[in-house]
């Protein structure tokens, strides 16, 4: 019965479909974790508050060099001022970046949008390791990743 290509085709079937159950786990699982996670960081914001910072043009260019040599990131010195340049000469208010890593870009948007007495900055970053590692680049970031 074996043989049979009726025989073979439905226990490929079953193979399939269990194959596929188990995927179907895998993500449920990783849905569930990063949902905790999600949950985690929402709990940790809404304890923050509303934090805003002061508005202060003046000294701005030192604020924003201390905060990127504290951060880990590929956001040179000079693009972070000529960002916050840019943000507080055109007085915009509010601000998004896609791709934050570890935030040092964003905290320069965040200090030029303060400095404009702005609304909010909204930093997304849909990251995945699996994406990450999904081609190598180089060792560093390969290590890293």
């Amino acid at each position: 019965m074996k043989n049979c290509p009726i025989a073979r085709r439905e226990e490929a079937l079953r193979e399939r479909e269990k194959s596929s159950e188990i995927e179907i786990a895998r993500r449920e699982d990783a849905i569930r974790e990063r949902e905790a996670r999600i949950a985690c960081l929402e709990g940790q914001v809404r304890r923050l508050g509303t934090p805003r910072l002061p508005p202060c043009t003046d000294d701005l260019h030192v604020r924003l060099k201390e905060v990127v040599a504290r951060l880990p990131g590929w956001c040179p010195e000079e693009k972070a001022v000529w960002m916050a340049d840019h943000i507080v000469q055109k007085g915009y208010k509010t601000a998004t970046e896609l791709g934050v890593y570890a935030g040092r870009s964003v905290f320069p948007i965040a200090l030029a949008i303060a400095a404009n007495q702005g609304h909010a900055v909204y930093a997304v970053d849909a990251w995945d390791n699996a994406v990450a590692t999904s081609a190598s680049i180089n060792q560093p970031d390969d290590i890293w990743w």
